[in-house]
């Protein structure tokens, strides 16, 4: 028979390793938060990953102190996890601290700074509260577009977010600037029928529907109708 891989395969591996480097290794930290995000893919392993998660995390807080880009790591990941797993306030406190760690080690331009407000706004517009994402979305924005390349889907992908945002506030113009500019550029990446594209194509729908666009809508919407 051949050697088993995969989460079945690995809690031996794990066990192993903690006999042989020491239960607060880092490697097993390391070994910990790999196989949690290989069970955070499937919803009935979820709650075995978050376990293995927080076991991960608190190993990290131990062996490189609370402040450490890796705790920051750990942290934003069990927050998407948590996030998925409808605790929201939870994961909301995680992505905060996580962005306080990664501001203070990464400064103000960094692309995984960008990354950890992306998280949290995201997260905030999920609790309906709109007017604390923007800025969030807006600096993430602008931090991407000077350290990317221009074009790069990620930057798209968060000006979709921030032209939600804006929808919500009543900025219609500025929120048409950022979909009608991202959307080429996200389906071009992921294609029209992406989690991704779809969302700003309904974004898209939204902005003209309330701004009393009906064509416009009309047009949007007969794109949502031809994916899948």
């Amino acid at each position: 028979m051949g050697r088993r891989s995969g989460p079945s395969a690995t809690g031996p591996t794990i066990s192993r390793l903690r006999r042989l480097a020491g239960a607060d290794h880092p490697d097993v930290a390391e070994s910990l938060q790999n196989l949690a995000s290989v069970l955070a893919r499937s919803e009935d392993d979820r709650p075995r990953a978050e376990r293995l998660y927080r076991e991960s995390l608190a190993m990290h807080r131990t062996i490189y102190g609370d402040q450490h880009p890796h705790v920051a790591t750990l942290l934003s990941n069990l927050a998407h996890l948590l996030q998925r797993m409808g605790q929201l306030e939870e994961a909301e406190s995680l992505y905060r601290e996580s962005l306080t760690i990664r501001r203070q080690y990464l400064g103000d331009r960094h692309p995984n700074l960008a990354n950890s407000l992306y998280n949290l706004a995201n997260l905030l517009v999920e609790r309906g509260e709109v007017a604390a994402a923007e800025p969030l979305a807006g600096e993430a924005l602008e931090i991407l577009r000077q350290s990317l390349p221009e074009g790069d889907q990620r930057t798209h992908l968060v000006a979709s977010l921030l032209g939600g945002c804006l929808i919500e506030l009543g900025r219609y113009e500025e929120a048409e600037a950022l979909l009608v500019d991202s959307l080429p550029v996200l389906e071009a990446a992921r294609g029209l029928d992406n989690p991704a594209t779809q969302k700003t194509l309904r974004r898209l729908v939204r902005l003209y529907e309330e701004w009393g666009k009906e064509e416009d809508a009309a047009a949007y919407r007969a794109q949502l109708g031809t994916a899948g």
